[in-house]
């Protein structure tokens, strides 16, 4: 059993829905899952849900909360991230006062968590533009078995929220990308900011 850790709004389920889409697995991975606010499940419109792929899911808190084999983390980048988060919980204020230096700080310390810890990563802008190549990689990593011999994609919404634009800036003003920089330079991990 692989198992998928992020930080929150990084593309976990599609990643997920992927896995279970593609490779072989002795359990059963559909879980009841709830998401705690008003958000609601993408398949069906509800806020309790089947996961088919719920039991892949560790953890989104910081490395080391939770820590079992074959862990696999998934990365985003965070001008994505905070809009999908911001998007997520309603919109709450304006996209650049939802960003602060604490929560940039917050993302950072996650993504260096894991990488530094040397545990295997999928970055998101390369799971959605080169899809075959990244599941590859993780098969052989992983040693899994396709379960019939070729890879499928994933063709219907997942997670609880729709697909969020890549690495797109408009509605960030430029004090809000200037803050991005002052905490995590011109480019972090290879995400130009």
């Amino acid at each position: 059993m692989l198992n998928v850790c992020s930080y929150r709004r990084s593309g976990t389920h599609y990643l997920m829905a992927l896995i279970a889409a593609n490779f072989k697995f002795k359990e059963d991975l559909r879980l009841e899952a709830e998401t705690g606010h008003e958000n609601k499940w993408i398949g069906d419109g509800n806020i309790k849900a089947t996961v088919p792929w719920g039991k892949l899911f560790l953890t989104h808190g910081h490395f080391g909360t939770a820590l079992e084999n074959n862990m696999v983390y998934i990365y985003r980048h965070p001008v994505d991230v905070f809009r999908s988060l911001w998007e997520f919980f309603g919109k709450p204020g304006g996209l650049n006062e939802f960003v602060t230096e604490d929560k940039i700080e917050d993302w950072m310390h996650h993504v260096n968590g894991y990488l530094n810890a040397d545990i295997y990563s999928v970055r998101y802008d390369h799971l959605t533009s080169m899809p075959i190549s990244t599941l590859n990689k993780l098969k052989d990593h992983f040693e899994l078995k396709l379960k019939d011999g070729e890879f499928h994609p994933v063709k219907e919404r997942v997670g609880w929220k729709e697909k969020a634009k890549m690495a797109e800036t408009e509605g960030y003003s430029e004090n809000t990308l200037d803050l991005f920089r002052s905490v995590l330079g011109e480019e972090f991990r290879g995400f130009k900011l």
